[in-house]
């Protein structure tokens, strides 16, 4: 399988799957009574994971049914996050009950929930397999050891809510951004974290930020309706420099990925399009459009080769 997969979900309760080159839709999976809030596929690509309030629902990519494969029930707010490793047979949820699970794969079960105080709006795998990376609302940023269910490392540098965290893929740095519109540029350094400088980004809160596959760029989403895409340097004292706006949407701007050469970025807005740009430019490529009867708060984009 090498083709690539779009997708993207929103507030008019279904997913769509797109053929990124002609812009037509190809599939529309509808959901009941409730918005997508987070999407994801799995590292083999057969199925792709659809979040919602309460409710994960697991559907197969080579497939045109309607019916999940897989539901994953447990948690009592909005699911905000998903996440595969890269060879196991589990999975992890972050939600704004304040709790993140591990479930086991195929029994649907919940194995593990890691309890904090506030909702979690954003968490990642840390490149190690074997922790994971949360940010709450009430400005914590903790990393929680999978096997030991317990967390070594909480910081709360301002008190704003976290709204989105990212690793890079060599673990040597991590980026979240909060409600101020700042990105604050973090490392782990055994035990220690560290933050190494902080920009800001945005006039507005940042609703994502996103990291290429080579780390060399960060895209920050935001409620000003642009993304910024930045280049990243450590070793320069500037760590991020702006390379670009991408101007276009109408309105907020919820989530992006980049494909796997960095030479394109998809995005989506609460003004129910999603978008394709060439990075070099910052020129839209593709507009994705009539499907979306509402806005779109989550997209997926997956160019990988397997």
């Amino acid at each position: 399988m090498s083709e690539v997969i779009l997708a993207t979900g929103g507030y008019d309760e279904k997913v769509v799957l797109w053929n990124p080159s002609t812009e037509v839709a190809t599939r529309v999976i509808p959901l009941k009574d409730v918005h997508v809030s987070a999407l994801a596929v799995t590292p083999d690509r057969q199925y792709i994971a659809v979040a919602a309030y309460k409710s994960l629902k697991l559907f197969d990519l080579q497939s045109n049914s309607t019916i999940p494969v897989h539901n994953y029930d447990g948690h009592s707010g909005n699911i905000t996050a998903i996440g595969f490793p890269k060879r196991s047979n589990w999975l992890y949820t972050a939600s704004e009950d304040g709790t993140i699970r591990i479930w086991d794969f195929n029994t649907n079960r919940s194995q593990r929930c890691y309890e904090g105080k506030t909702g979690v709006n954003t968490a990642v795998l840390h490149p190690n397999q074997s922790e994971l990376i949360a940010g709450y609302e009430d400005g914590l940023l903790a990393v929680w050891d999978i096997a030991s269910s317990s967390y070594r490392i909480v910081v709360n540098p301002d008190e704003e809510a976290i709204r989105s965290t990212q690793i890079a893929g060599d673990a040597r740095f991590g980026v979240y951004g909060n409600n101020l519109g700042v990105i604050t540029i973090w490392t782990l350094d055994g035990d220690q974290f560290r933050i190494l400088g902080r920009i800001q980004a945005h006039n507005n809160l940042i609703t994502k930020c996103v990291l290429s596959m080579d780390s060399k760029l960060l895209a920050t989403c935001s409620a000003d309706k642009t993304v910024k895409l930045w280049n990243v340097n450590l070793d320069s004292e500037e760590l991020l420099g702006l390379d670009k706006a991408l101007i276009g949407h109408k309105m907020w701007v919820w989530d992006a990925n980049f494909t796997c050469d960095s030479a394109y970025i998809a995005t989506a807005s609460t003004d129910a399009t999603a978008k394709l740009w060439e990075v070099s430019s910052g020129r839209i490529a593709r507009n994705y459009i009539g499907v979306h009867s509402k806005g779109i708060c989550s997209l997926v984009l997956n160019d990988l080769t397997i």
